[in-house]
């Protein structure tokens, strides 16, 4: 049986949050926050991760602590956290004596620990195996000097497999695989990684590189190593002929925060994102790809300031936020779309929720009963280049109601009568001014500092946008306690 071609309310499906959230739910049961605990929310905002390696690890504290190191505030907190706590608060000891605390600190006495040791951009990283313990992160500006060979080893071979480093403060994240506060360990520390199955004469290079460079000397360095050719092995179809070369790219996701570098192809047939798998690494992963006659619309974004990012929608699932180094490969990427789709064997137009034509079928469609408020404040969100992907970015519902003591809501009066007293006021706030100036009182007070600011020369009324990345998450901390870590630094 031949179908009708699918009406906007069912096109605008694709933007409802439950696909989401019902997504993050999927991978926390498949075991992805226990088999892949180090993630990009770890690092400072914009650092890249760049190799890793199997180590063994071994930390002491420094001969060289002086008392100021003893008497340093640290908030490491000791006792195991509860496996069973999503979130939890580090714990003080119970004696509260610090020097116990310290002698106990597993990050600054271990002892033979295997794990990955992982180079990044601004700083090293150890994973243990053992999720009891936690991730050490190490920046590069709080080491005391830069990592060496360990020529204290007892034979030759031996100083070119360990190196050794020391760090004034390190970071402890994730024990025993729970999401709390960091642990910020203010303490001299001797660090001892022998790597497994290599030198360290890769690891010291790259080291050289890109310590104690600036920030565009070291995009300038990081850029060619991330460019990594398309293995055809990941092709679905052996005789999938690519439409593109090789575009550098960025997958968004799967939560806020988080991207992976790799690079993007197209053929006819499909669109692959292959992530980047390290600068040494001659195998390449595995590659994400996505049917082409599988996407049911798409949205041009913003990637930061930049016009090169693009949304892809699909019948099942949440859609893929795909980021390309410049408009221009963003838009050899959309040339290469379907025009149409078949749906129960009709042809259907493939939107761009970005396009003129799309807000006018919204807004058509809500003018005339078909689809309703919940479902066209969404269409504008993403016609508006707003994504749950984005928190810069992310949708927004207009606050209308100025009253909250009505039991009822009457769209056709704009007061209301409160039960009880028989006082009259508004039902909807005035819609003709911004949030921040509804307020008499708040709004002099912005305009008394706008006035102060003028011999400044960048005077400004208000101070921040009211969906800021902040603000998002102050509201979404329960589902994204890492997120809202990541931004307050830990």
């Amino acid at each position: 049986m031949i179908q009708d071609a699918p009406s906007l309310a069912e096109m605008l499906k694709v933007l409802h949050p439950h696909r989401y959230s019902s997504h993050h739910d999927n991978l926390v049961n498949d075991g992805l926050s226990k088999e892949q605990r180090f993630s990009t929310l770890l690092l400072e905002h914009g650092e890249q991760e760049l190799q890793d390696w199997g180590v063994i690890a071994s930390s002491s504290r420094s001969r060289n602590s002086s008392a100021a190191d003893e008497n340093a505030s640290s908030s490491s907190s000791l006792a195991p956290a509860p496996p069973s706590s999503p979130f939890v608060s580090p714990k003080k000891s119970s004696d509260g004596s610090k020097k116990a605390r310290s002698n106990r600190e597993p990050s600054t006495n271990m002892k033979s620990v295997q794990g990955r040791l992982r180079l990044c951009s601004k700083s090293i990283v150890f994973e243990p195996n053992d999720i009891s313990r936690g991730i050490i992160r190490i920046p590069f500006d709080k080491m005391i000097d830069a990592p060496t060979n360990d020529t204290s080893a007892t034979n030759a071979n031996a100083g070119d497999k360990t190196i050794t480093l020391q760090s004034k403060r390190c970071t402890v994240m994730k024990k025993n695989n729970v999401i709390a506060p960091y642990d910020m360990v203010d303490k001299r520390v001797v660090f001892s990684f022998t790597f497994q199955h290599s030198s360290t004469k890769f690891f010291m290079d790259l080291f050289e590189q890109i310590y104690n460079v600036t920030l565009e000397k070291l995009e300038e360095i990081i850029k060619p190593m991330c460019d990594q050719p398309f293995d055809p092995s990941n092709f679905i179809h052996m005789n999938e002929v690519p439409q593109t070369g090789n575009l550098r790219a960025f997958i968004l996701g799967p939560f806020p925060l988080v991207k992976k570098a790799g690079c993007a192809i197209v053929t006819g047939e499909r669109l692959y994102f292959q992530p980047f798998n390290g600068v040494q690494s001659a195998i390449a992963t595995k590659a994400l790809s996505w049917s082409l006659s599988d996407i049911v619309a798409f949205a041009r974004r913003y990637h930061g300031l930049k016009d090169e990012a693009m949304e892809l929608f699909f019948d099942e699932g949440p859609s893929v936020l795909l980021a390309f180094e410049g408009y221009r490969n963003r838009e050899e990427i959309i040339k290469l779309l379907p025009v149409k789709r078949l749906v129960g064997g009709v042809e259907a137009p493939l939107i761009c929720h970005t396009d003129r034509s799309f807000v006018k079928m919204a807004v058509n469609a809500w003018r005339n009963g078909e689809i309703g408020n919940f479902d066209y404040l969404l269409a504008l969100n993403s016609a508006a280049g707003r994504s749950l992907f984005d928190l810069s970015r992310y949708p927004i519902f207009p606050w209308v109601i100025s009253d909250y003591g009505c039991s009822k809501l009457d769209w056709s009066i704009a007061s209301c009568e409160k039960e009880g007293n028989g006082v009259a006021s508004k039902m909807f706030r005035d819609l003709t001014k911004p949030i921040g100036a509804l307020n008499k009182e708040r709004l002099d007070s912005f305009k008394a500092r706008w006035k102060g600011m003028q011999d400044m020369g960048d005077a400004f009324l208000y101070g921040t946008h009211y969906s800021a990345p902040g603000y998002c998450l102050y509201y979404l901390v329960r589902t994204m306690p890492e997120q809202m870590l990541c931004l307050q630094n830990g």
